[in-house]
């Protein structure tokens, strides 16, 4: 009897594994995000880096997305509204924080650097029909211009008005996928492969010269042989650890056409999409419940399930490890950690300690008062599902004025 894989949990707060117990791996959905196809079966050969904040950039335009689809399903009409949109920098232009991409070291600005230099210099290169069958090929740069704030760690891109009509541009179809798992993957061929392969049901093929083309590996690799091992192989490795979905493939070869003959040579690889039977989906409130069940049973300390940042501040205000867990805390605080990022709760500590400090008459339960703090925090969002964004929050200067 083979032995069971050991449960992990995927979380999309810390970005590591939190073992739970020893049946399946579970991993945190959440909403897949639209993918233009035009995009994904484009030529283009990004780095890991340059990667990661495609898929950053790709994560805020979704919420516009969201929004005018819910009113209008037509995708000419959104493209059309795309185009207005794009005439206001503004609305091309996008701020994340660096630890998004990169875990935070000195070297981190310099590689980052890099990869925003390659968003800008590297053209990705597209092919389409127009509604009577014409074909047309073309090729657009991914970003016109970008900043990086040392000191706070914050990335400025803007992209190209093409690119950003590209990205909003799904009358050619889109495909749709987690970008939480996509981000975890350290090969960008299984990010490609990932991004047609996730609404895929039905086998497809695709020949050593289209892979070839697609992922611009014209100079490298002139195996076939090579091709299939280190992209195919490679990227079908990472998706079966880290994906709820994967694939089987098989090869075909054709005669080889030398004068001396020789043995077949590669030609195409058909793709056989699955789902995974090692990592399945789990919606959030049902993993809320599995971790409430492990505090409960005293299998895992409070640290293992929040934030640190969190476990840290509490700490400050004298509230207890044993306290985090009690009652109804643990619930309202795992919800705050997953509803919040870290920049967003650090200008809830600030709005919090300057309510304390300014505070009319004095504060004695110092616990009592953060957690109400948290809980109103927790109810506002619950009702509204549309937190601030990073970028929002770091708008209020007067700490007052913080929604908090």
């Amino acid at each position: 009897m083979g032995r069971k894989p050991k449960i992990t949990i995927i979380d999309e707060r810390h970005g590591e594994a939190t073992p739970i117990k020893e049946e399946v791996i579970p991993v945190v959905y959440t909403k897949p995000q639209m993918h233009s196809y035009l995009l994904s079966t484009a030529s283009y050969n990004y780095s890991l880096y340059a990667q990661r904040i495609k898929y950053s950039v790709i994560s805020r335009i979704q919420q516009r997305i969201s929004e005018f689809m819910a009113k209008d399903m037509n995708f000419y009409h959104l493209l059309e509204q795309a185009k207005e949109w794009a005439e206001h920098r503004t609305n091309t232009t996008f701020v994340f924080p660096m630890k998004e991409i990169i875990s935070l070291t000195d070297k981190d600005v310099k590689v980052i650097e890099n990869a925003l230099d390659e968003l800008m210099k590297t053209r990705i290169k597209y092919e389409r029909n127009d509604r009577l069958g014409n074909p047309f090929v073309g090729s657009f740069h991914f970003a016109e211009s970008y900043e990086i704030n040392i000191t706070q760690r914050i990335v400025t891109i803007c992209l190209t008005e093409k690119c950003y009509l590209t990205l909003m541009n799904f009358i050619y179809g889109y495909s749709l996928y987690d970008l939480h798992i996509i981000r975890k993957f350290k090969s960008v061929y299984s990010m490609r492969l990932y991004e047609i392969l996730y609404g895929q049901r039905n086998d497809f093929f695709l020949n050593i010269d289209d892979i070839r083309q697609m992922f611009m590996l014209e100079d490298k690799y002139k195996s076939p042989g090579d091709m299939k091992k280190f992209v195919i192989e490679k990227a079908k490795k990472e998706m079966d650890e880290l994906s709820p979905r994967t694939f089987d493939y098989e090869c075909i070869y054709k005669k080889n056409d030398s004068p001396n003959g020789g043995r077949p040579v590669l030609h195409t690889i058909r793709f056989i999409p699955k789902d995974n039977p090692n990592v399945r989906y789990i919606h959030q409130e049902q993993l809320d419940k599995m971790k409430l069940a492990e505090i409960r049973r005293n299998k895992t300390k409070s640290s293992n399930l929040l934030s640190y940042d969190i476990v840290n501040k509490l700490e400050e205000y004298g509230i207890t490890r044993e306290g985090m867990v009690n009652g109804k805390n643990a619930e309202t605080l795992m919800k705050f950690d997953r509803l919040t990022s870290e920049e967003q709760r650090h200008y809830f500590w600030q709005s919090v300690s300057l309510k304390i400090t300014n505070s009319v008459k004095e504060i004695t339960n110092r616990q009592g008062f953060v957690m109400k703090q948290i809980q109103d925090l927790v109810a506002r969002w619950e009702a509204n599902p549309q937190p601030l964004t990073d970028e929002e929050a770091r708008k209020f200067n007067d700490m007052d004025a913080l929604p908090f």
